[in-house]
């Protein structure tokens, strides 16, 4: 279960591509290279965004926890979030077909 809460996702997007908005409505995109359990986060290569297009471009940005409004983690970083699930089911099935 503690594979989908979201610091485990986040922790699991590190060298992953991730899109940060922040609570005064600037964008950054980045590879996140660290993050910590109040979910600051430091990006390299990151560009600040205005919608899709980079209006800046930074080599490394600190980002503290709670100026973040959301993280949106690169496509294939979301792809294991499912996985618990369909194992959670089988252990459930393998351990009610031995009682």
């Amino acid at each position: 279960m503690s594979e989908r809460q979201p610091l485990q996702i986040l922790l699991k997007s590190i060298n992953n591509v991730v899109q940060v908005k922040l609570k005064d409505g600037k964008t950054f995109q980045g590879r996140l290279s660290h993050c910590d359990s109040y979910m600051n986060l430091c990006l390299t290569s990151a560009e600040e965004l205005d919608g899709d297009e980079p209006i800046a471009r930074y080599g490394e940005v600190f980002i503290r926890g709670n100026n973040i409004l959301f993280i949106k983690p690169d496509a294939g970083a979301l792809d294991f979030a499912e996985e618990p699930k369909e194992k959670e089911k089988e252990k459930s099935k393998e351990v009610k077909g031995k009682k």
